[in-house]
């Protein structure tokens, strides 16, 4: 049986800006991120690289603070790395991107609205201007070749990398979608192709 690789990337903090924000629905907020870091930079005698995000399902970390001082909680920058010094405030929270164009320079983030956690607080207060701090993708997933097809699962929270598979098809393989949602509202409009299939799963609050 063929089996994915990894590919991995230096791991690099970055400073965004809010560029858009859109409600795809009641339950998904989206913001676009941009800035100059996700070319390639320069911090503090470091020559960093540009983003590289291949796979569907990379993830960045979001770097928050509790009580809103994010600069006393932003992590190291090494040349091929990041160092974590301690930080009690310091709240991190993985997504992931839903659309990365480094063209336009431009990051697609999702967020579940779901309550009142660090990021889902962020993303609900975001508004063009803002800043983010991310680091990230560490790495990426590769299909292997000869996939017969792909069955994509998950709640909420999985449909942006759904969202992304289906949007750049790093397979030409039939796709099988099965989402779990709590609300209708959540239920969204997939691209599918004419082999692909979706199941949307309405489960309530438990």
């Amino acid at each position: 049986m063929a089996q994915h690789q990894h590919v991995t990337h230096p791991i690099v903090l970055r400073r965004l800006e809010v560029k858009e924000v859109v409600d795809l629905n009641p339950r998904m907020r989206r913001v676009t991120l941009t800035g100059h870091e996700l070319a390639g930079f320069e911090r503090d005698g470091l020559d960093l690289p540009a983003l590289v995000s291949t796979g569907f399902d990379d993830h960045v970390k979001l770097v928050l603070a509790e009580g809103g001082d994010v600069e006393s909680a932003l992590p190291v920058q090494r040349a091929q790395s990041i160092d974590w010094p301690e930080a009690p405030h310091r709240r991190m929270r993985d997504y992931t991107p839903s659309r990365w164009d480094p063209v336009a320079r431009e990051l697609d983030l999702d967020f579940v609205r779901h309550g009142d956690g660090p990021a889902a607080t962020w993303a609900e207060r975001a508004q063009v201007g803002d800043a983010l701090h991310i680091a990230g993708p560490k790495a990426s997933v590769v299909l292997p070749e000869g996939i017969d097809w792909v069955l994509l699962a998950g709640d909420e929270t999985a449909i942006p990398s759904v969202v992304r598979f289906l949007a750049e098809r790093p397979t030409e393989s039939p796709v099988q979608v099965v989402l779990e949602v709590r609300h209708p509202e959540a239920v969204q409009e997939l691209d599918l192709r004419e082999r692909d299939t979706v199941r949307w799963s309405v489960i309530g609050d438990r």
